[in-house]
């Protein structure tokens, strides 16, 4: 790991196999249970453990013995005990994502995925099962929802109590930002978008002779990213993913550049 114009690496990892976490700043780097100081390369020991890191840095979830907890990084010894989260053993692969603001936590053990109040560690809800796959979990840009992205559904959670609210079945590959639109993959290599809060839905095909594998959700829920089994990489518009001034706006500037046509008197 290399810090921008260094000389040399911040640190060496050797037969690293999890995601690599870095905090917003650039001030913590994090990998295989191990965190580092970026302006200085020290080891800092009292996060060993570590699986999970808030975007600013602040919050880390640590675990110990089998049991996870969420620390303030800038005082490590004390933590929040994630209430009922049971025992992991050291292979376990606990993976999942803070809110904006630290107050909310998801993570994903196998196939359960768990909301969770980051303040107190009171589990808020569940969903999944131990024999399930979990593809993704985000929470919304305004951090009012989570989204659960399994195998075979996706379940949309109220972020401040866990209630649920919407849940499709389906093999989506994608969830919009805002968590209203899926994107799927057809059998013929087509790409299928579904508004999932209003029962309805449309085919793109992409413009490329070669059949889109994966889909991904760009910034904006307007934009899909494709890729092909070359690794070639598609831009897909969706109409129906835009707003309604989007759209008007689109309207438009369409009708911009339409030939002008006069009126007999």
């Amino acid at each position: 790991v290399w810090r921008a114009g260094g000389a040399s690496p911040i640190a060496t990892l050797d037969g690293a196999s999890s995601q690599l976490m870095l905090s917003r700043d650039g001030s913590l780097i994090a990998f295989d249970g191990r965190a580092w100081r970026t302006s200085s390369g020290a080891r800092v020991r009292r996060l060993d453990g570590i699986r999970l890191l808030s975007a600013d840095g602040s919050l880390a979830v640590v675990q110990h013995k089998g049991s996870a907890a969420v620390i303030h990084v800038a005082s490590p010894s004390a933590g929040t005990p994630l209430q009922g989260f049971g025992r992991l053993t050291t292979d376990d692969e606990l993976d999942g994502v803070f809110n904006e603001d630290g107050t909310r936590l998801l993570t994903s053990d196998g196939g359960v995925v768990r909301l969770w109040d980051a303040t107190s560690g009171r589990l808020l809800a569940h969903a999944g099962r131990e024999d399930g796959g979990v593809n993704s979990v985000f929470f919304t840009h305004d951090g009012n929802a989570a989204v659960l992205l399994f195998a075979d559904r996706v379940v949309i959670l109220a972020a401040a109590d866990g209630t649920q609210q919407l849940a499709a079945n389906g093999q989506f590959g994608a969830v919009s930002p805002d968590g209203r639109f899926a994107a799927s993959i057809t059998p013929n290599g087509a790409v299928r978008f579904d508004d999932l809060t209003a029962n309805a839905g449309g085919t793109v095909q992409p413009g490329s002779a070669a059949a889109i594998q994966t889909v991904w959700f760009g910034a904006t829920d307007a934009v899909l990213f494709g890729a092909d089994a070359s690794g070639g990489v598609h831009r897909i518009r969706c109409a129906i993913c835009a707003s309604d001034d989007v759209l008007l706006a689109q309207a438009r500037a369409q009708l911009a550049h339409l030939p002008h046509v006069r009126r007999p008197p």
